[in-house]
């Protein structure tokens, strides 16, 4: 009785994703326009800073006690439908994506990103990346509704994409002195990829539910945080929406799963697939000669 009711409760706190979203971009706004400095030092007296740290401890960790609940699910029919909202919200993201990747060409970026051949490289990559990654998105949702499991390789590239961002976007923050300017949209960048690359897994139907649906909460969080900091920056505004979009989409369809499908048990090797041992044919015939 005691266990179904933790159970429940644990697979409710999910529904409170749109609190847990909305106070993190209430604090994080108030921070940058009361409590931060041009130099991203904290005026006297600043406690926001306390506030969203308690909230980046507590928030992931009630994520993890609900996913610790979660029954093992391996298979991409197992976890995502063919519902028309799911499908309709990864389309969302995917065609959102392309979108603020579209944005960013023509754009004057700053002479620090141009420090070396790699870095230039990085930089102008990555819009084209970020579209291959939205056509990507786009496709995984039409397999889904065509009730096909889609190749492993779309949310690779989409990784990739995310992984490239990652260094680019570090690439900025590194120039920064103060944590408090980047720290969030940094926890968002990371918890997004790991949770893009969790989901290749289920391409492969070897995905491991409860981290994936982990990395994908975390990343719901984290990026509703960060809208604070790109409100004046609508490329990456709208970047920061359609994976915010995709996170949630793709976390509550693992959070909500239906649990009461059997997958089919892995099968044991088969005769013909074990190594085949040495024969007493195949073993080279004994010397009987007599010694001298």
């Amino acid at each position: 009785m005691k266990e179904n009711l933790k159970e429940q409760i644990l697979k409710k706190l999910p529904f409170l994703f749109p609190i847990y979203v909305f106070a993190g971009l209430f604090f994080r706004c108030y921070q940058l326009k009361n409590e931060l400095l041009f130099d991203g030092s904290l005026v006297e007296g600043a406690y926001m800073h306390r506030v969203l740290i308690a909230l980046s401890l507590i928030v992931p960790l009630a994520f993890a006690l609900s996913c610790w609940t979660l029954k093992k699910l391996r298979y991409h029919s197992s976890c995502f439908t063919d519902n028309g909202v799911w499908v309709s919200l990864q389309i969302i993201a995917g065609v959102g994506l392309i979108g603020s990747n579209l944005l960013q060409f023509g754009q004057e970026l700053p002479p620090f990103f141009m420090v070396t051949r790699m870095s230039t490289l990085l930089v102008e990559s990555l819009p084209w990346l970020g579209i291959a990654a939205g056509l990507c998105v786009i496709a995984f949702a039409i397999l889904c509704k065509c009730h096909r499991t889609p190749s492993p390789l779309l949310y690779m590239l989409v990784s990739i994409y995310l992984v490239v961002r990652l260094i680019v976007r570090f690439q900025n923050w590194n120039t920064d002195p103060s944590i408090h300017d980047y720290a969030y949209e940094l926890l968002a960048a990371i918890c997004t990829m790991l949770g893009c690359f969790q989901i290749a897994g289920f391409g492969f139907n070897k995905g491991k539910r409860a981290i994936t649906a982990f990395w994908c909460s975390c990343a719901v969080f984290f990026t509703g945080i960060s809208l604070a900091d790109a409100l004046e920056d609508l490329p990456e505004l709208c970047a920061l929406l359609s994976l915010l979009i995709l996170s949630f989409t793709m976390a509550i369809q693992l959070l909500y799963a239906r649990e009461d499908i059997e997958e089919p048990a892995e099968e044991a090797p088969s005769a013909k697939d074990l190594p085949e041992e040495d024969t007493p044919a195949d073993l080279p015939p004994e010397d009987h000669s007599p010694e001298f």
